[in-house]
């Protein structure tokens, strides 16, 4: 038997077997001019790829996360700028709108699904889900007032109080009333720390040594700590 005829065999057994094959996408051929002066068509090939991962799906009380979810997916698949900026080669605005879709409930296809750019699908639906700028305004009056009044409770470590405040300062950036406020106090801090540069975590760690400690006065300092840094990062 010649090889050609066992390479077919194999090919045919590799289609038989149903193994999968890796989707390639031709792209524009490039023309190049090589030293002699004769031209060489060389033809790109990339592979398909929509971020990889998984995003929940929308439900009426989860948005805040999915939208978070659903933003580092975009970022992944490189079409979030389109996204932002309603600007951006068709294609890509294409397979924004086809990620929101499949993160969303069947009853919110149609409506989205005939929106002229991914950004026109996620505001409307950023709408739908956190209301017009009159509800989202006061939706956000609201979560400032307790970010605010936010204190220890009884018994509660540093880490636990910190993802408190992060969850309210995430949820006022999504309702485009980001923390501003405490610059001043987090100038006098960046004097002995770097705020800008320093995660919220190795503060938080940080601020848990502090805490075994047991110093009385620990928790309204690590409070003011903790907002300065907020407003530091958010800048």
């Amino acid at each position: 038997m010649s090889s050609s005829d066992e390479d077919d065999k194999k090919k045919k057994a590799a289609e038989a077997s149903g193994t999968p094959k890796a989707q390639l996408t031709p792209l524009p051929m490039a023309r190049l001019t090589a030293d002699g002066g004769d031209t060489v068509v060389v033809e790109r090939v990339i592979r398909e790829s929509d971020g990889g991962g998984h995003v929940p799906p929308l439900t009426r009380t989860n948005y805040v996360e999915w939208a978070l979810l659903m933003k580092v997916q975009l970022q992944v698949a490189g079409v979030w700028d389109v996204v932002v900026t309603g600007v951006g080669d068709p294609r890509d605005d294409r397979r924004a709108i086809a990620a929101i879709l499949r993160g969303v409930p069947p009853e919110l296809l149609r409506t989205l699904a005939v929106k002229d750019t991914a950004k026109a699908a996620w505001d409307t639906l950023k709408t739908m889900r956190l209301g017009t700028e009159c509800v989202r305004e006061a939706k956000a009056q609201t979560r400032r007032g307790e970010f605010d009044r936010l204190a220890f409770k009884p018994g509660e470590n540093v880490e636990t109080f910190a993802m408190r405040m992060a969850a309210i300062a995430n949820d006022l950036e999504l309702l485009s009333d980001p923390i501003t406020e405490y610059k001043q106090m987090a100038a006098s801090i960046e004097s002995l720390l770097d705020l800008k540069q320093m995660p919220l975590e190795e503060l938080v760690g940080r601020l848990i040594v502090c805490e075994e400690r047991d110093d009385e006065d620990e928790p309204a300092a690590t409070t003011g700590v903790l907002r300065a840094q907020i407003a530091c990062s958010r800048q």
